[in-house]
């Protein structure tokens, strides 16, 4: 069975802002082919500008989360595409690290690679997920391995 975290919405209204004035740019830029009234040249503009946004758009909002698989392995997804697995029996630590000159708190993972080295990878931002799915995360995390260190700090 799969655990999916999906990333909240409000933390991507930013996002969604800035597709909203792309898309309202490019329009802006097919007035002349209004003015003009070239239909065939202006369906292919809005096509070019629509298709894209929406693709994006879609897959900020149900392509990007977060899956423990029943293997007990983590991975994130971004726009449907598949990011490293980390398996969570090698993690040893959850941290924080600073995101955005100190503007959000990024949670990090520590783990032993494949070599057996330990490596550091970003997780999720801990205002991208509500909290009630923030303290699931981390309950799953610490079921698959109850020996991980997770600081105060994450849990506030």
């Amino acid at each position: 069975m799969q655990t999916r975290f999906r990333i909240n919405a409000i933390d991507i209204k930013a996002v969604y802002a800035l597709i909203g004035c792309l898309a309202l740019g490019s329009l802006l830029m097919l007035v002349p082919l209004i003015i003009n009234v070239d239909f065939s040249k202006l369906a292919i503009g809005i096509g070019t500008v629509t298709v894209p946004l929406i693709g994006l758009w879609f897959g900020l909002s149900r392509g990007s989360y977060i899956t423990i698989d029943e293997n007990k392995n983590l991975y994130g997804t971004v726009l449907f595409i598949r990011c490293r697995k980390t398996p969570l029996v090698e993690v040893s630590t959850l941290g924080t690290r600073g995101q955005f000159m100190g503007g959000m708190t990024g949670i990090t993972l520590t783990f032993r690679n494949k070599k057996g080295q330990l490596e550091t990878r970003g997780l999720v931002s801990k205002t991208a997920l509500e909290k009630k799915d923030l303290m699931q995360l981390i309950a799953a995390i610490r079921m698959a391995n109850p020996n991980i260190k997770i600081p105060e700090e994450i849990l506030k």
